[in-house]
């Protein structure tokens, strides 16, 4: 039994709506998921506001910033990290755009004309029309609403595309977790680089204070006779050098300091009050196999290279897909006639296609093989990070066992030599040396307290390069 017209217009009404349906829930996922994948890092929407003390900061007052207050603004503020949060925003899009060929194509058109028509140029012979003095028809009106829908049932390139499109998300992703690992460890190496040069700026003010002591009790010796002119110039040479010391550990103090504040993208003319201290606090490395597994596992860059990879597959599964028929179907249901209102009648067209590509001239052939030797070239950097990455875990580990013992052995020097100077000390005043021996412990002793305080940066930057080699550091503390 045949279909009657009012019964297919139905269907074909039912269709279209079923096919919009299908377009609008496809859009909201592909634009709203619902979840990020565990491996991925949504970016904060805004930056985080300044402490307070930035806020309601005074002439001359200090803005108070700890560790991870520095690394926070690093990341937010930095432009690799705003820069990367703007790939993410494109690569949706980008997304978008490759579902288009998967996802219901729906439109909608209306037309109202007035024409005429030359019935010899649709195939009427004028000599089977003797009765009618020409063969133009018209002028009439012509009117016609129609909405139109079609879906890709199968193609292979569209797929690909889609998937491709995925993978470029996931990668754009991944490249801003990249970036946050970039600059964490550039700011906290430049963090523990202005703590270190507070630290030796305060280890030579110690010394300039001792060295005064030491020149003020010199002179008290000289007058009383029981140091010579040479122990007081010995002793004024002393407070000199240790002075010119000063002065080059506070221009490195400044130089670092102005490094920092751009990092941060902080006027320099604030002034920064680092708030965490150098510390040695014990870091227990893991050991190396574990560590080179969870680098391999957890390293942003390695991840990259993966996505990049699987991304790059996709594109070679498209371009195959070019030699592979794909099929279609479509749909139109609307109203023709010759006014809105007169003479209007339903009228209908669906059917499906069939495409068969048989030869594009080559270049097909030529995406296949491009598409591979991307993939290729995926594959041999994603070999080359996995082997850097063994390099840096295991330089990290050694440089923090040999930094941690540096650190230990330092302010093993330091007691030492406190202990020295007081010998020395107690010698000359007490007139069984002259002070050379004296300058010289004081010497010791300050080249002691600088190496220590050099040894914990040292200690603490090997910690913060660990982190990154590693590719964890949230919840890392200084």
């Amino acid at each position: 039994m045949r279909n009657s017209p009012t019964g297919l217009a139905a269907t074909c009404l039912t269709l279209c709506a079923s096919l919009v349906a299908a377009h609008a829930q496809a859009q909201q996922s592909a634009t709203a998921p619902s979840a990020l994948q565990p491996d991925e890092t949504e970016p904060a929407a805004s930056p985080p506001e300044l402490p307070d003390a930035y806020v309601d900061q005074r002439i001359g007052a200090a803005i108070e910033l700890s560790f991870e207050q520095a690394i926070e603004l690093g990341i937010e503020r930095n432009v690799r990290t705003t820069v990367s949060r703007q790939s993410i925003v494109t690569s949706e899009g980008e997304r978008l755009q490759s579902l288009s060929g998967l996802l219901p194509n729906v439109s909608a058109s209306v037309a109202q004309s007035r024409r005429t028509a030359n019935l010899v140029a649709v195939g009427l012979d004028p000599t089977i029309l003797p009765d009618i003095n020409t063969s133009v028809f018209g002028p009439f009106n012509s009117f016609d609403a129609r909405i139109y829908a079609a879906q890709t049932i199968f193609n292979l390139t569209a797929i690909g595309a889609a998937q491709a499109g995925r993978a470029s998300l996931d990668r754009a992703r991944i490249r801003y977790v990249l970036s946050t690992h970039l600059v964490f460890q550039k700011v906290g190496e430049t963090y523990v680089q202005v703590l270190g040069a507070e630290g030796a700026v305060a280890a030579f003010e110690a010394d300039i204070a001792l060295a005064e002591t030491l020149k003020k009790d010199t002179q008290a010796a000289f007058k009383s006779g029981v140091a010579t002119a040479l122990d007081l110039a010995r002793a004024e040479s002393s407070v000199l050098a240790t002075q010119t010391r000063l002065l080059e550990a506070k221009t490195q103090l400044a130089v670092s300091n102005n490094e920092l504040k751009a990092l941060l993208l902080v006027p320099q003319a604030d002034d920064l009050a680092l708030t965490t201290p150098l510390t040695d606090r014990d870091a227990q490395a893991p050991e190396l196999d574990e560590a080179i597994r969870v680098a391999e596992s957890s390293r942003p860059d390695i991840r990259f290279a993966e996505k990049t990879i699987q991304g790059a597959g996709f594109k070679h599964r498209a371009a195959i897909g070019k030699q592979v028929p794909t099929i279609g179907f479509g749909v139109n249901y609307g109203g023709s006639g010759n006014t809105p209102s007169d003479n209007v009648r339903g009228t209908y067209q669906l059917g499906g296609v069939l495409s068969i590509p048989l030869f594009d001239g080559g270049n097909t052939v030529g995406v296949i093989k491009s598409t591979r030797s991307r993939q290729y070239e995926a594959e041999l950097i994603l070999q080359q990070l996995k082997e850097d990455a063994d390099a840096q875990v295991r330089s990290a580990i050694e440089s923090i066992a040999y930094s941690s013992q540096e650190v230990v052995a330092t302010a093993e020097r330091v007691a030492v030599s406190e202990l020295a100077l007081k010998l020395s000390r107690d010698r000359f005043f007490n007139g069984v040396s002259d002070n050379l021996e004296l300058v010289a412990a004081q010497t010791s002793l300050a080249n002691a307290r600088n190496a220590h305080v050099r040894a914990l940066a040292k200690y603490n930057t090997a910690r913060i390069k660990l982190a990154v080699a590693l590719g964890v550091i949230e919840g890392f503390e200084l």
